[in-house]
């Protein structure tokens, strides 16, 4: 099979467009003329981003990178959260100390209200 084709505009071109009808290129002695054409055509240069955002996106590089890194971020943080509190109900489980008193309001001057 002596023939020639755009791999980007193989996998992301429109199937309704024109250009898709073409799916080979065989005439070698235009070859130059032919792929500059090519090249230079709005439909590849479109084909192309759209081949190399999916590269950086397979790759972590790209925005799918920073929203996974966020997410780990927030992750860390809420767990750090969750581990504090447990802490807390340990330490006051030890000391025999309820988590609420009887009096709902909080007065830090009262001693009794301070555990730590």
């Amino acid at each position: 099979m002596n023939s020639l084709y755009c791999l980007p505009c193989k996998l992301f071109q429109n199937r309704n467009h024109p250009w898709f009808q073409e799916k080979v290129f065989t005439n070698w002695k235009k070859v130059g003329e032919r792929l500059s054409e090519h090249e230079n055509s709005l439909n590849h240069k479109n084909c192309f981003c759209s081949w190399k955002n999916l590269e950086a996106s397979l790759q972590k590089r790209g925005i799918d990178k920073d929203l996974q890194d966020e997410i780990e971020k927030e992750e860390s943080h809420w767990k750090a959260v969750l581990h504090s509190i447990v802490d807390v109900i340990l330490h006051l489980a030890k000391q025999g100390s309820p988590l609420q008193s009887s009096n709902e309001t909080l007065d830090f001057s009262d001693p009794k209200c301070v555990h730590f």
